[in-house]
């Protein structure tokens, strides 16, 4: 989880899960990419469906959601 959709603002990683899902303390109020990736033990890795749209086109395995007031709010901006 990062602060930016090219995920240099790390916040949150975790990596090498067995089932596709973590529990983390909520972050503070703002703007937050996730990116999901799947990697098999060959190295080949899968982007999640999600993406995000930017004036650069989409961004593939990344969804933005905001954190207001404590509430998880999703972005329109993604599919």
């Amino acid at each position: 989880m990062a602060k930016d959709y090219l995920c240099k603002d790390v916040v949150f990683s975790k990596t090498n899960l067995a089932l596709p899902q973590i529990v983390m303390d909520l972050p503070s109020d703002g703007q937050y990419f996730v990116r999901v990736r799947a990697r098999n033990t060959s190295g080949k890795m899968q982007d999640a469906f999600d993406y995000y749209v930017t004036e650069h086109g989409k961004t593939y395995g990344t969804k933005c959601f905001y954190i207001k007031s404590g509430q998880v709010v999703e972005d329109d901006n993604g599919q």
